[in-house]
C-alpha cells in the first residue's frame, strides 16, 4: 500500500460512496462506532488532564493552555463515505494514516469521515500537507 500518498489514491483503490445523510439517522449506535474509533489532540489531552496524578504537572499546564481546562473534541466529518475495506485494510489505513474510519453494526459497512474541505483530493495528502503538487 504504499502507493497511497493522496486522498485521490485512497478513492482510487477501494469503492467509496457518499453517505453523508448517515448522521441524520439519529442512531446512537453509529455516533458509539465512531466515537469509540475517533481520536483527536482534545481527546488526548482530555484524557491526561483527567488521568495525571502527578502534582503540578507541566504537560497539564501546557494542555490546559492550548485545550482549555476541559478539553472536548469538536471535530465534525466534513463529508462521509462508505467505504468497501477489508479488517485488515482499517487497521492499516487508520494507523498508517490516522483516519478514523470505522464499522457500524447498524448499517453493516465501514465509514470514513473526512475532516478537510475545499482542497483538491489530488493534492490533499493522506498524512496532511499537499503531494503531487
Amino acid at each position: 500500500m504504499n502507493e497511497l500518498k493522496s486522498w485521490s489514491d485512497l478513492a482510487s483503490k477501494y469503492d467509496m460512496v457518499l453517505f453523508n445523510n448517515v448522521w441524520k439517522l439519529e442512531d446512537v449506535a453509529i455516533w458509539e462506532d465512531y466515537m469509540e474509533q475517533h481520536t483527536c489532540e482534545a481527546q488526548d489531552a482530555q484524557y491526561h488532564i483527567e488521568s495525571c496524578e502527578i502534582e503540578g504537572c507541566k504537560k497539564c499546564k501546557e494542555l490546559k493552555h492550548d485545550f482549555g481546562d476541559y478539553p472536548e473534541c469538536e471535530c465534525e466529518p466534513y463529508q462521509t463515505y462508505a467505504i468497501d475495506v477489508s479488517e485488515s485494510d482499517v487497521e492499516y489505513l487508520n494507523k498508517e494514516f490516522d483516519l478514523d474510519i470505522f464499522y457500524s453494526g447498524t448499517l453493516d459497512m465501514y465509514l470514513l469521515p473526512v475532516y478537510h474541505f475545499g482542497t483538491s483530493w489530488r493534492i490533499m495528502g493522506l498524512k496532511g500537507g499537499y503531494v503531487n503538487v
